[in-house]
C-alpha cells in the first residue's frame, strides 16, 4: 500500500511587505487541507507537514521540499500545497520569454531595499522532475496569484499578488554562485520526464507525470474571500474555498479534471475575473495513480431555463443545427448511465453556443457534459465506399455505416475518402510487414484511405464487436478531417506560425510551407509570434498518423496566454519533439499535421482530442515521446463556419503539414 505524504503551506503574515499585502486565509487554507486529508483521504497525520506564517521561510520550504523527496517510495501519494503570496521577479536566464520568473513568496521575502529571497517556478520544476521520476500519484496546489502588478480596492476582496520585483538579481541580494545556480537549475528544466517543453512563465512542469493546480491566470488575481461557518468568521482562498467543496463531494473514480471543473465554475461564478488554471495528468484519479479517460464531451457553462450555454463554439466546430445529448457532471462513459435530456444549438459564437433544451429541461445543469448526436453539416461527413463486399455477406456493417450521422456511403468510388474490402485467408493483401497487407488468420475487414495506404488495423468480421470497432474508427476519422479544416480566413488576429527542422549538423532551418518530407527520430520545433497589441490565447495539436488528436501545447490542451509582442519557441534547446510512429502502427507513412489555434480568450480543446486508428497503442503518448504522423489523405473541407457574434472576440487556425516516413 503506497505511503500518502502532505507539506501544506501557509502565510499570512510578511514582515518585509507593507499592512496592504498581508493576508488572512492562507494558514486556514493549510489547515482546511490538511482536515481534508486525513478525513476524506487517508493522509495520517505524522505523514503531514505544516509550514505556517514565519515558519514557511525560503530556507525551510526548501528543506521540506528535499525532505520530502528522500521520505517519498516509488509510487506513494504526494500533495503539496502553497497559500500566499506569488509574484514575479528579473530572470535568472536569459531564455525567458518574457525576462520574468513566476515565484512564490516565502514569509521572510522582501522588496526594495530587502532581499528577494523568493522561490521561482525553474526551482520548483527541477523538484517536480525528480519527484515524479519516483512517483505517478502525485498533485499540487498553488492558491496564489502569478501575475505582474496589483491594485488595492478597498472594498474589494483581497488578493494574494506581491508587487513584482523589477530590480537587477544583483541588486535582490542575490549573489552571483546563487545566480550561477539558479540558471543551471533553468538549463536543466526539461531533462526530467516531468518537464514541460516551453520556456514560458508559470507553474506548469507536469506534462502527464503529476496534476498541478494554480488559482487564476498569470494576469489575474487570486482571491480571498470571507466565510460564516457555524457563527464563525473563517477566511480562505477562493481556489482552496469551492475545490474543498468539490474533494467532499468525490466518489470513487472521481478525478482530477472532475473536481476541478466544479471548483472552477464555482470560482468564477463568484470572482468573474478570476479562472483557476490545471495542468498535467487531469484525468487521473483523485490521490492515485490510475488515469481514468472520459469520453468526448462539451460541457455545459451556463443554464437558464431551457436555455443553455455551451463551453465551445465555431472554433471548437460547433454548427447551429446540431443536436446534443446530455450527461450528468464527471460521466466518464456512457454505457448504462442515461442521458439528462437533449439540446439543440441555435447560435454559435467564437468560444461558445447557445441552444435549448428539447428533452429533461429540470434535470440539465450547469457542468453536465454534451455529445453530438447528430452533426448540421451534412457534407462533413466521411464518403465510405462499400463496393467491394461481397452481396450480403457485410449487411450489419452496411446499415452501421448508413445509421452513423458521421458517415455516408460514397455513390462515387472514386469520390470517396476510405474504401471498405473483406480479406480472406485464402487472399492476402498486398502490402507490408507492419499489419496492412498480411494474410488474415480469419475473414477480416480492410479499411485503406484514397492513396491505399492502411486507415486501421484489420478487423476479423467474426469477432463480437467487429461492426463497432470499424464504425468507432471510421467515425475517428470523420472528426479528425472535421477538426483538421477548422480555419476562419475572416481573422484579422496579427500572428504568425513556423515550423523548424533540426539539420545534420544540428542548426535549425524554417521548413517549406508547403510541407516536407521527415524520418522518424527527425526533430522539429515550432514558434508562434503575437504581433498583435493584446495578448492572445494559443493551443497547438498534434493530428497524427493514427487519427489521433492530442495536445502539443499547452499539455492539457486548455490554451495559453501569449503576450503582447512576445515569441513562444517549442522544442529547440534541450527540450525536442522528436518525431516517430506509434507502437503498432499500420502503414509506411503519413502526414504530420500541428495546427495551432489562437483565440482572443481562454478556452479548452480538449473536445477536439481522440485516440488514433492506425495504430495498435491505446495509452496516452508523453508530450516528449513520440508523435504519430498524420492521415493521408483530403485535409480540407468546406465547412461553412458562421461568423463570430460575439462583438470584438476573434480566432484563428493555422496548420502546418510534413510526410512523415518510417526511418
Amino acid at each position: 500500500m503506497p505511503t500518502k505524504h502532505a507539506l501544506l503551506i501557509g502565510v499570512d503574515r510578511y514582515p518585509n511587505l507593507d499592512a496592504q499585502y498581508q493576508l488572512s486565509g492562507c494558514v486556514s487554507d493549510a489547515r482546511l487541507i490538511g482536515n481534508v486529508l486525513v478525513e476524506h483521504f487517508g493522509f495520517a497525520e505524522q505523514r503531514i507537514r505544516s509550514l505556517h506564517n514565519e515558519a514557511a521561510s525560503r530556507a525551510a520550504i526548501l528543506a521540506a521540499l528535499e525532505q520530502l523527496l528522500a521520505d517519498v517510495a516509488q509510487d506513494d501519494v504526494v500533495f503539496v500545497h502553497f497559500s500566499g503570496h506569488g509574484s514575479r521577479r528579473t530572470s535568472a536566464s536569459a531564455e525567458e520569454a518574457t525576462g520574468k520568473d513566476s515565484t512564490i513568496m516565502p514569509s521572510d521575502s522582501g522588496r526594495d531595499p530587502l532581499p528577494n529571497l523568493d522561490i521561482s517556478d525553474d526551482e520548483i520544476g527541477a523538484w517536480l522532475a525528480q519527484l515524479t521520476a519516483k512517483t505517478r500519484a502525485a498533485s499540487l496546489l498553488f492558491d496564489c496569484c502569478h501575475s505582474g502588478t496589483i491594485t488595492r480596492d478597498p472594498f474589494a476582496a483581497r488578493v494574494r499578488a506581491a508587487p513584482d520585483d523589477e530590480r537587477s538579481l544583483a541588486a535582490m541580494g542575490i549573489e552571483p554562485a546563487e545566480l550561477s545556480r539558479l540558471a543551471a537549475v533553468h538549463r536543466s528544466i526539461g531533462q526530467g520526464h516531468a518537464a514541460r517543453a516551453v520556456e514560458e512563465p508559470g507553474w506548469m512542469a507536469a506534462g502527464d507525470a503529476c496534476v498541478v493546480m494554480s488559482g487564476c491566470r498569470a494576469s489575474e488575481f487570486a482571491n480571498e474571500f470571507t466565510d460564516q461557518r457555524g457563527g464563525e468568521t473563517i477566511r480562505n482562498g477562493a481556489l482552496t474555498h469551492y475545490l474543498v467543496g468539490a474533494l467532499l463531494e468525490a466518489t470513487p473514480g472521481t478525478t482530477w479534471r472532475d473536481v476541478f471543473e466544479t471548483a472552477r465554475v464555482r470560482v468564477t461564478t463568484r470572482f468573474a475575473a478570476q479562472h483557476p488554471q490545471i495542468e498535467g495528468a487531469v484525468d487521473r484519479e483523485l490521490f492515485g495513480d490510475r488515469d481514468i479517460v472520459p469520453f468526448r464531451f462539451v460541457s455545459i457553462a451556463a443554464v437558464d431555463g431551457d436555455q443553455v450555454t455551451l463551453n465551445g463554439g465555431a472554433a471548437h466546430g460547433l454548427q447551429p443545427g446540431s443536436r446534443w445529448s446530455v450527461y450528468p457532471p464527471g460521466c466518464k462513459s456512457t454505457a448504462g448511465v442515461a442521458a439528462l435530456g437533449a439540446i439543440a444549438i441555435a447560435r454559435v459564437d467564437t468560444l461558445t453556443a447557445s441552444g435549448r433544451v428539447l428533452e429533461g429541461a429540470h434535470d440539465v445543469v450547469a457542468g453536465a457534459r454534451c455529445i453530438e448526436v447528430a452533426p448540421a453539416v451534412e457534407h462533413l461527413r466521411l464518403a465510405v465506399d462499400l463496393g467491394a463486399l461481397p452481396n450480403g455477406a457485410d449487411a450489419g456493417l452496411v446499415a452501421a455505416v448508413a445509421a452513423s450521422p458521421l458517415l455516408q456511403r460514397a455513390g462515387d468510388p472514386e469520390a470517396a475518402d476510405v474504401r471498405v474490402y473483406r480479406l480472406a485467408p485464402q487472399a492476402p493483401a498486398a502490402g507490408d510487414a507492419h499489419g496492412s497487407g498480411a494474410a488474415p488468420a480469419r475473414d477480416a475487414w480492410k479499411v485503406v484511405d484514397r492513396t491505399g495506404e492502411p486507415a486501421m488495423p484489420l478487423v476479423a468480421c467474426a469477432d463480437a464487436d467487429a461492426v463497432a470497432r470499424v464504425v468507432a474508427n471510421l467515425e475517428a476519422l470523420a472528426r479528425y478531417r472535421s477538426a483538421l479544416a477548422l480555419d476562419n480566413p475572416q481573422s484579422t488576429l496579427p500572428v504568425e506560425f513556423t515550423l523548424h527542422r533540426e539539420t545534420a549538423d544540428g542548426q535549425w532551418r524554417r521548413m517549406d510551407s508547403s510541407g516536407e518530407v521527415l524520418t522518424a527520430g527527425d526533430s522539429v520545433a515550432f514558434e508562434v509570434v503575437n504581433r498583435a497589441a493584446h495578448p492572445v490565447f494559443v493551443s497547438v495539436l498534434d493530428f497524427g498518423v493514427s487519427g489521433r488528436i492530442q495536445p502539443l501545447y499547452p499539455p492539457n490542451g486548455r490554451s495559453e496566454q501569449l503576450d503582447a509582442g512576445r515569441t513562444l519557441k517549442i522544442g529547440t534547446g534541450q527540450r525536442r519533439i522528436r518525431l516517430g510512429l506509434p507502437q503498432g502502427f499500420v502503414g509506411e507513412r503519413g502526414r504530420e499535421s500541428f495546427k495551432l489555434f489562437v483565440t482572443t480568450d481562454e478556452t479548452d480543446f480538449g473536445w477536439l482530442q481522440q485516440a488514433g486508428t492506425r495504430s495498435l497503442a491505446t495509452a496516452r503518448s508523453r508530450l516528449q515521446q513520440q508523435f504519430a504522423a498524420a492521415f493521408d489523405g483530403p485535409r480540407s473541407r468546406d465547412a461553412a463556419l458562421d461568423a463570430p457574434a460575439d462583438g470584438d472576440a476573434d480566432w484563428r487556425a493555422f496548420t502546418r503539414a510534413f510526410e512523415l516516413r518510417r526511418a
